[in-house]
């Protein structure tokens, strides 16, 4: 196990090598920004994968389907002729007649706008080898009108990388230009967004500044008790700008 008290870095300012960029982006003011990100972006994934299964399910339906002459009504119970009925939003009972049998139908015109007339012949698709299969879509459905759901979760992630970015920025102009500095520990705590890493708070040896400074420590540097020491890597405007200095050391 490695010693985060043998932490010992040079003079800033520090060159950025490859272990404090990989190290940057998960620090705790990084990780949980690109973490959300990355949430949104598979949510999105996610939200475009069941509109492509929509859209190739109605594809496939409108390609092997028949064209019925079908009465429609509101499925509130009363069939009455006659009625002007909005297609956005309703739900409707869909009556047609196909090889000679009659069959009843429920569910919205989707792909359709405007109004139509209870009781009055309209055009609908069904698959003839299951009329309970059926469309008010008379053409394929365009495919572009369905990003706009993965489009509208997708966009968040977009301000959020770049706050992880710049964030990210923050910490290796830290370890570039911070002064090393010595805390002893006041206590030590888990995290649930770094499982294998704990929070340590501590204080700075030798300053009139008390105040407690959180940083994240991975694992493998085990848990300091309270009182230990452990080298922090530190603003010396704002002392709680800081980060654990061993894990930025090869």
């Amino acid at each position: 196990m490695e010693s985060p008290e043998a932490a010992v870095l040079a003079e800033p300012p520090r060159p950025i090598t490859a272990q404090v960029r990989r190290r940057a982006w998960v620090e705790s003011g990084v990780k949980l920004w690109w973490l959300s990100a990355l949430a949104l972006v598979l949510a999105s994934l996610i939200v475009l994968g069941f509109e492509f299964s929509n859209w190739q399910h109605q594809k496939r339906l409108i390609e092997q389907s028949v064209i019925v002459d079908a009465k429609a009504y509101e499925t509130n119970g009363m069939k009455v002729p006659g009625r002007n009925m909005a297609v956005e939003g309703g739900t409707f009972e869909v009556y047609f007649r196909h090889d000679g049998k009659d069959h009843v139908v429920t569910g919205p015109f989707e792909g359709r706008t405007g109004h139509i007339i209870s009781g009055e012949p309209i055009q609908i698709r069904i698959d003839p080898a299951d009329p309970t299969r059926w469309t008010a879509r008379l053409e394929p459905p365009g495919f572009a009108m369905r990003l706009i759901g993965p489009s509208i979760t997708l966009a968040p992630a977009i301000p959020l990388l770049l706050i992880a970015i710049l964030k990210r920025v923050g910490v290796i102009n830290l370890f570039r230009s911070g002064q090393q500095r010595t805390a002893t520990v006041v206590n030590t705590v888990n995290t649930p967004l770094a499982p294998g890493s704990a929070y340590v708070r501590c204080a700075l040896l030798d300053s009139d500044d008390r105040r407690v400074i959180q940083v994240l420590l991975p694992a493998r540097y085990g848990r300091p008790g309270k009182g230990e020491e452990i080298e922090l890597i530190v603003d010396e405007k704002d002392i709680t700008r800081a980060v654990a200095a061993a894990p930025f050391i090869v």
